[in-house]
């Protein structure tokens, strides 16, 4: 999935016991990207930017719209980005590496005493052209349009994030689902266009309450979820075997902090079940997927 940098408030890098919070492939750390905060009540706020790079002949452009009326925050925006090859250091062109790629995200929420309840939509498209010897050999412009030899990335994120307050417990409720669809696109000329074709569907799912114990002392415990398949379309590369992943958590985290002292302590169960339909039981004699294409 590539991050679109737009509407993006920050961005936290989370390492230690808290990690643990954010699923069991966290625990080399998180690279956590938040969106950014709801404008004030009765403020509305617009952008329109436009970036221009010279050694791509790239266009760089965000529009969007947001603001918050009474209880209910609501924002649109669109980034649209176009570019020629490369022209290095030399002055050369570096051939097909042309890359085109476009984002819409929408989201509306309402936020009450008893909690905030935000639903958020993303559709992205990103085709990213391929410097690999076969492209170098076929493409003889320097257009936008990527035509031949380059990765079709499209993403849809349907996410919903909800926070309940009762006294000074807070609960998070979390529900997202994503489909990335990922497909390699060679050359019109050859027996097959399109060499790599998958669908990748996930539904991830997660509930935690956080609750304090005095001034310096914080709990946390929870469930975590997540349901994904992949599946390969009739293309004749497979980079990745047809799989389903159930991956099911709980978890609890204590922290102590004061102005000198940070001690964060947890523990984390997990329940993972991979299915691969094509793997045989024991070693396989041969490879389970061709190479890629020449």
């Amino acid at each position: 999935y590539i991050i679109d940098e737009s509407d993006i408030g920050k961005v936290e890098v989370i390492k230690g016991p808290a990690s643990l919070l954010y699923g069991s492939g966290a625990v080399g750390g998180v690279i956590n990207v938040i969106p950014q905060k709801s404008l004030p009540r009765g403020k509305i706020s617009g952008k329109a930017l436009l970036k221009y790079f010279s050694n791509t002949n790239g266009l760089d452009g965000t529009i969007g719209l947001r603001g918050t009326n009474k209880n209910v925050v609501w924002g649109l925006s669109e980034h649209v980005m176009s570019n020629k090859d490369y022209v290095d250091g030399n002055g050369d062109q570096v051939i097909n590496s042309r890359f085109n790629t476009n984002s819409v995200k929408a989201n509306i929420g309402l936020i009450q005493k008893i909690g905030s309840f935000k639903l958020y939509g993303e559709y992205s498209q990103n085709k990213l052209g391929l410097t690999v010897p076969p492209a170098i050999n076929s493409v003889t412009d320097n257009e936008r349009k990527n035509s031949l030899w380059y990765q079709y990335l499209s993403n849809l994120l349907i996410q919903s994030k909800n926070n309940i307050y009762l006294g000074k417990v807070i609960t998070n409720i979390d529900l997202a689902w994503q489909q990335n669809h990922r497909r390699l696109n060679t050359n019109p000329g050859l027996p097959y266009f399109t060499a790599v074709d998958m669908l990748l569907n996930t539904l991830h799912y997660s509930i935690r309450s956080t609750i304090p114990a005095g001034s310096s002392y914080k709990f946390s415990v929870g469930a975590q979820g997540m349901w994904q398949n992949n599946r390969n379309n009739q293309t004749p590369d497979h980079v990745l075997p047809n799989a389903t992943i159930n991956d099911i958590s709980t978890f609890a985290l204590g922290q102590y902090q004061t102005e000198k002292v940070n001690i964060e302590a947890g523990l984390r169960y997990t329940y993972y079940h991979l299915n691969v339909p094509q793997q045989p039981k024991g070693l396989p004699d041969k490879p389970l997927m061709e190479p890629l294409t020449k």
